[in-house]
């Protein structure tokens, strides 16, 4: 097996637009209109643009990063990575354990849509399966896609008798025969990146759908970033203050919490580090700008990454003697690549403005940034003044730096971006924006001081960092919440105090109501309204079985349709509605638009509160409430 960063990105390419089917308008077949063919064929033309461009790239010498790492590690690296793998999992862990929620569920089943379309096929044509678990028909058939898959890329990357476009003409048959196939079948007119519920699959088939195993496939990638972290700043300094800025640096709650969700933001946060480091430590643009394109199709943000490229291409030219005319061609040669992305990018575009630069409001964005002073606001009350004053010391201390330069241009242009989209400082963009530069800016710190006395210096700061972020995690609910209920369900909004403001998914912990709902068996009769997407994922990932499977969606779809008649909002439910639903005796009240209200009304309409569960550090409640006519002890909510 060997890596070619250009066959990369064709493989997720592929993925995104085949796999996936992603840019797919959901028309009939026979009535497919004009732009529904071009949308359908943009992706092919890429790919044919892309191997003509890239044609000597195809052929370039093999990439074995593995062997690299070899040679630069010794024994105790090892150790080094394996202590750093281990303490960030056992800090993450409580963020980790809890159930994934909020857009989380969109991403994840985006990621798994074949698995629930097969498997709802399964169950729609025999009944053998209703005994079984629903998790592991899921699983089973997430494994079935994975062999698939990497059957394909076998053929793709492996050492074999095909030719580099033979391989490309398989790759481009495939292509045009799934893309055939998901458009007869409805097609994919998700605005949002293909790839971004991909790790989800990934990690289904491996350990099974699960919350902890959904949250899981993003915090491995964190785990293999640290890794690159700790590499590099190996390389600029020695293995010891490697470590010990890798475990300081990336233990954040805010870093870790945002590793430890669904959520799409995540990639852009990479991407955004990634090109930074790799800029530093000249790796050829053209390996650059293919990484950028493989976390477009997790977060289309990633594009940004582009710019600092272009200005280290354009004004801080590794070669100095270059023209600009010259380096202007150098980088358009490097970045032909990115014609890969546009498909979608343009789709997205021009199917759904409303999500990206559809939201731009100038004058409101600048108001909010330069007259109000969120500039400064917004990002204190992110990360807090430890971070900010770390974030801005190491941007003035290694100033002088053509990299630190443009990485200042490359965070203003994005404060600037975010906040003209978003005036509101939504703390997933900032953590999205902010946390890059915290990352980079410590490496530069690292790579420019390297005298002993600095070296010492750094170790003792960031061992106070370290020492910050435990504490934070460990004593979450008395170092950063403010009262008992923090949650605001009537906005979805999650209140911290300032420098805590990094949970923008609210950590509901949902397997103790599932578990009893399991323990009194209530599934064929259970409802969980609120911000669910109107599926059944959560279900699934607390171990329900298929015939409880079936139940769920038709109570589902049938309350669904109900309330929809009657104007409730997706987020919201009625209890009057749910009360002349005799086919529903439980609901879960957790993520639900005005859940204490809702739970009220039930109460009134003679419920009962059977369940209470309120998670430890996060004070998040989790009510079970039971159709019945017994009066049960409500001491609970006192």
């Amino acid at each position: 097996m060997y890596f070619n960063p250009t066959f990369l990105t064709f493989f997720i390419a592929f993925m995104s637009y085949g796999f996936y089917g992603a840019g797919l308008l959901d028309i009939s077949f026979k009535n497919i209109s004009f732009l529904g063919w071009v949308y359908f064929f943009m992706p092919i033309v890429a790919f044919v643009l892309v191997s003509i461009f890239e044609k000597n790239s195809l052929n370039y010498a093999e990439y074995r990063p593995i062997i690299s790492l070899k040679k630069e590690f010794s024994y105790y690296d090892y150790i080094f990575l394996v202590l750093i793998a281990t303490l960030l999992f056992l800090m993450s862990t409580q963020y980790l354990s809890n159930s994934i929620s909020n857009d989380s569920y969109s991403y994840a089943s985006a990621g798994l849509v074949h698995v629930f379309n097969v498997v709802e096929l399964l169950i729609s044509k025999f009944t053998i399966f209703d005994d079984y678990y629903a998790h592991l028909l899921f699983q089973f058939v997430s494994i079935i896609l994975i062999i698939g898959l990497l059957l394909i890329s076998i053929i793709f990357f492996a050492k074999n008798n095909f030719s580099i476009l033979s391989k490309l003409l398989i790759l481009l048959l495939l292509l045009s025969a799934c893309r055939l196939a998901i458009l007869l079948l409805g097609g994919n007119a998700n605005q949002h990146p293909p790839m971004m519920g991909f790790p989800v699959l990934l990690f289904s088939s491996f350990l099974g759908p699960s919350d902890y195993s959904l949250k899981l496939s993003y915090f491995f990638t964190y785990i293999i970033f640290a890794f690159i972290f700790y590499f590099y700043t190996k390389k600029a300094s020695n293995s010891l203050v490697s470590f010990i800025a890798t475990i300081s640096i990336l233990s954040l709650p805010g870093f870790l919490f945002l590793s430890s969700t669904v959520e799409q933001s995540y990639w852009a946060m990479l991407c955004f580090v990634l090109t930074l480091i790799l800029l530093a430590n000249a790796v050829s643009y053209k390996t650059i700008f293919a990484i950028i394109v493989v976390f477009c199709f997790f977060r289309s943000a990633s594009i940004f990454s582009c710019l600092p490229v272009a200005l280290h291409c354009i004004f801080y030219n590794r070669e100095s003697n270059k023209l600009y005319a010259d380096r202007f061609k150098e980088l358009l040669m490097s970045a032909t690549v990115v014609i890969l992305f546009l498909p979608f990018f343009l789709f997205s575009l021009i199917e759904s403005p409303g999500t990206s630069l559809g939201r731009l409001s100038f004058v409101d964005g600048i108001q909010s940034l330069f007259i109000q002073g969120n500039i400064f606001k917004y990002p204190l009350d992110t990360f807090g003044l430890y971070v900010m004053v770390l974030l801005i010391g190491g941007a003035l201390l290694t100033l002088k730096n053509r990299q630190s330069q443009i990485a200042v241009l490359f965070l203003l242009f994005l404060i600037i971006i975010y906040n003209l989209i978003d005036t509101s400082g939504y703390s997933k963009y900032q953590l999205e924006i902010i946390s890059p530069f915290v990352i980079f800016f410590a490496y530069q710190m690292i790579k420019t001081y390297t005298k002993r006395l600095h070296e010492y210096a750094i170790c003792v700061v960031c061992l106070c960092l370290l020492y910050f972020n435990i504490f934070t995690i460990v004593d979450f609910k008395n170092r950063c919440l403010e009262k008992g209920n923090p949650y605001d369900t009537s906005r979805f909004l999650y209140s911290t105090k300032s420098g805590c403001n990094f949970v923008f998914q609210p950590p509901f912990d949902l397997a103790p109501a599932f578990k009893y709902i399991r323990e009194v068996n209530g599934f064929s009769n259970f409802y969980l309204p609120g911000l669910y997407y109107g599926g059944t994922l959560p279900h699934v990932l607390n171990k329900i079985k298929i015939s409880e499977f079936k139940s769920i969606n038709l109570n589902l779809e049938n309350q669904l349709n109900v309330e929809r008649k009657n104007n409730i909002h997706w987020t919201a439910s009625d209890a009057k509605l749910l009360n002349n639903n005799i086919s529903i005796d439980y609901i879960l009240i957790a993520d639900v638009q005005n859940a204490e209200s809702l739970r009220d009304d039930l109460l009134s309409l003679n419920w009962q509160i059977v369940f209470f569960y309120k998670t430890q550090n996060f004070l998040l409640p989790t009510y079970v409430m039971k159709r019945g006519d017994s009066q049960i002890k409500t001491s609970l909510l006192r």
